[in-house]
């Protein structure tokens, strides 16, 4: 991430009310990606009807 540390953005996530997991599932909304998300990952969520979001994306989502 280049806005700050994965832990920081998942401590503002939770912050507001987000659930914050480290994998993808059917109960999954957004997948944030960073620079060196894996293809596994993005498969997975793509394969599940998860919205994927850059970083940007999601700043900008959350108003940031």
């Amino acid at each position: 991430m280049t806005q700050g540390s994965r832990s920081d953005m998942q401590a503002n996530a939770k912050k507001m009310g987000a659930k914050v997991g480290s994998s993808v599932s059917g109960k999954t909304d957004y997948l944030i990606t960073g620079e060196k998300v894996g293809a596994s990952k993005l498969n997975s969520a793509q394969a599940k009807g998860v919205e994927v979001l850059t970083e940007q994306q999601y700043l900008e989502l959350i108003g940031g």
